[in-house]
């Protein structure tokens, strides 16, 4: 039988960083294809040159990048709860992605006290 998403996350990162993990990854979902389908949005809104569209397009770019700073504030709330489940330092731009074998490499690293390179998200 497969593991559920809490049995896995659950040991390593704590209760509240899976809430947070699963979230994150649901805004997630959600804004790849709005920004998708606002960009799309923009590039006709924009190139139609009435004052109605490029109002419309700029409304629509203005979504688009709330949507991706929304989903940058649930990455930095997920580094902080697995700082407080790990007890070491975590920022978001040193999160690795988040599968179990780059994860715990990732964690081995941090609880050795070398500091992952920010970015670098393949351990």
């Amino acid at each position: 039988m497969a593991e559920s998403f809490e049995d896995i996350w659950v040991p390593r990162i704590g209760q509240q960083a899976t809430r947070q993990l699963r979230r994150s990854s649901m805004i997630l979902l959600v804004v790849v294809p709005g920004n998708l389908a606002l960009a799309t949005f923009c590039s006709f809104t924009l190139a139609s040159g009435t004052t109605l569209g490029v109002t419309a397009g700029i409304v629509a770019a203005a979504l688009g990048a709330g949507m991706f700073l929304y989903w940058l504030q649930s990455r930095i709330r997920l580094a902080r709860a697995i700082c407080e489940w790990i007890g070491v330092p975590v920022s978001r731009n040193e999160m690795p992605r988040m599968r179990t074998d780059a994860f715990d490499r990732w964690k081995q690293m941090k609880e050795a006290g070398i500091k992952p390179r920010p970015g670098i998200h393949r351990y």
